[in-house]
């Protein structure tokens, strides 16, 4: 339910809102707000491919990239979105 939560709630929110709602809800204990800016780095290194980027992450600790998107399940924000509908058929 979580990768698909995220993956919805990246079709409709800003990418900010949708790290924190996935963030939120779809971590047991939640995973503080104050982590966003982490995730987004983790995330923006891990596209480039710098899995191995030490990141500074909110609570003072530095982690690869890769570890942060796979400890926070940030795997649904790799993939690509697929194009709106325009109406003109598939």
């Amino acid at each position: 339910m979580g990768y698909a939560r995220a993956i919805g709630m990246r079709a409709v929110l800003e990418e900010d809102a949708a790290l924190y709602d996935h963030l939120v809800h779809n971590h047991y204990p939640p995973i503080h707000p104050m982590f966003i800016r982490t995730a987004k780095a983790a995330l923006c290194a891990v596209r480039e491919g710098n899995y191995a980027e030490n990141i500074m992450m909110a609570n003072g600790q530095t982690r690869p990239a890769g570890e942060i998107v796979e400890d926070m399940h940030l795997e649904a924000f790799l993939e690509e979105m697929p194009l709106e509908d325009d109406g003109e058929g598939w």
